[in-house]
């Protein structure tokens, strides 16, 4: 464990010492608390094994998060005034991958997961453009961008990725086309990248009764069911986003 904080405290002098990061940004190792957690969850470090996780863990950054069938975790990122939250669903495996944090305004940065299967929801405190950089990645979406509050993603085994937007917009980028095949996902809205195929057009859902809307035609809207707490219900979701203050 010495060493591991050791190594740490090095990787973090060399990026100071390169000038890759302006002073002001902090590489923050705990990248999140977990604030309540369903058995059976695990995490592990890069060249670690795997180890329980309770309430209260701090999530490293690099660390893999993973639930079992009918598990799941609330992770709470960042501070409450301009931080967000992160919840996982059942049979989920998420990387912690980027966290950078401006420690002199208390704010987060640049934060990122990488979704490799399973169901993870988003949604964090509305800041201005351009002060925050949330996104996520899947094995078929190159950057999932978070502009706004909160979305939910979910990945099937073969990759399959659909996007909502609850609150706010997301900026989907897919990794066959690039950024010349993105599409901005309003809010109310979804949309699904499976392998090999660019974004299907964002389509209309109503997420008070996780179906279309009448005059959107189609299958119903597939929503992932969430473990408890009650909180993680998407009809719930709007009462529990946290809400900036006056800067």
């Amino acid at each position: 464990m010495a060493l591991l904080r050791r190594n740490r405290a090095l990787a973090l002098g060399l990026v100071f010492t390169l000038g890759l990061l302006p002073p002001r940004l902090a590489v923050a190792a705990a990248m999140g608390i977990v604030a309540w957690v369903h058995p059976a969850v695990e995490a592990r470090q890069p060249g670690m094994a795997s180890q329980p996780v309770t309430q209260g863990y701090a999530v490293q950054v690099g660390e893999e998060v993973r639930t079992d069938r009918g598990a799941g975790a609330k992770v709470i990122v960042g501070p409450p005034r301009t931080g967000g939250r992160i919840d996982l669903g059942p049979e989920t495996r998420v990387v912690f991958e980027q966290w950078l944090f401006d420690a002199a305004n208390d704010r987060i940065t640049e934060a990122g997961w990488r979704l490799q299967v399973g169901y993870l929801r988003a949604f964090f405190t509305p800041t201005p453009e351009g002060r925050r950089e949330v996104w996520i990645t899947t094995p078929t979406a190159k950057r999932i961008r978070l502009i706004g509050t909160a979305l939910q993603v979910e990945v099937a085994p073969d990759g399959t990725t659909i996007v909502w937007v609850i609150e706010g917009e997301a900026r989907v980028e897919p990794e066959a086309g690039g950024e010349a095949a993105a599409v901005t996902v309003p809010a109310g809205t979804w949309t699904v990248i499976a392998p090999g195929r660019v974004p299907a057009p964002p389509t209309v859902f109503d997420p008070e009764t996780a179906a279309q809307s009448p005059d959107a035609g189609g299958p119903a809207f597939p929503r992932p069911v969430f473990t408890e707490p009650p909180e993680l219900d998407v009809q719930r979701l709007r009462l529990d986003l946290p809400k900036e203050g006056p800067p």
